[in-house]
């Protein structure tokens, strides 16, 4: 670390564990508690605004809490108790396999290796698209997702805009995706394509 109150340019090495966005203690500490990790957070995060896919909320009188057993020393063994619940185990299985593959990054995001001195398994798989060794893994495959070009351009154009895109917007909507997949994903070449759009530079009629 530099020295106290400095700032100092810091270039990780090739095989460290932060790959990009899923790396980022933006994204880890705003899906999580405040001392917990939450696998259900960070899981419904990649499936809502990676994927666009709908979770349902939880129903009103549903348990909350965590079974009360100490035998349980990591947060994918707690899971696996509450999923015995039917009325969890719905929605819990579509993102909890998921956001236990960002475990090795604690609520703040951390890195580390071991919880309770338990080594952690971020090991899973993401629906037919194949299974995953752990954060990294699972970004390359959310990248080839059928579901991940138009979903991340949309929730951007979206949050760019301030508002849902209309009928008239939806032919820039789509050469956007179009120009983002042609383009290799690359983030920041699609943002400079969003900004220098019609859309984004002019107001349209009401319609």
């Amino acid at each position: 670390a530099p020295p106290a109150g400095e700032w100092q340019e810091v270039t990780f090495p090739e095989d460290q564990p932060r790959a990009g966005f899923f790396g980022q203690a933006a994204f880890l500490s705003t899906q999580a508690h405040i001392e917990l990790t939450s696998p259900t957070l960070r899981g419904k995060f990649v499936r809502e605004r990676l994927l666009c896919q709908s979770i349902n909320p939880p129903p009103n009188d549903v348990v909350t809490e965590f079974p009360d057993d100490e035998g349980l020393k990591t947060m994918r063994e707690r899971l696996e108790v509450h999923q015995e619940n039917p009325s969890c185990a719905g929605c819990h299985s579509l993102t909890d396999p998921i956001g236990l593959a960002f475990e090795n990054f604690d609520a703040i995001g951390r890195y580390r290796e071991t919880e309770n001195d338990v080594t952690i398994d971020p090991s899973g798989e993401l629906d037919e698209s194949g299974a995953f060794a752990d954060g990294s893994d699972l970004a390359e495959l959310l990248v080839e997702h059928p579901d991940f070009t138009e979903c991340l351009v949309r929730n951007v154009y979206r949050a760019s805009l301030g508002h849902v895109e209309t009928d008239g917007e939806e032919v820039v909507v789509d050469h956007l995706v179009s120009g983002f997949d042609d383009d290799g994903r690359r983030l920041r070449a699609f943002l400079v394509e969003l900004v220098v759009s019609d859309a984004f530079r002019f107001v349209g009629a009401e319609q």
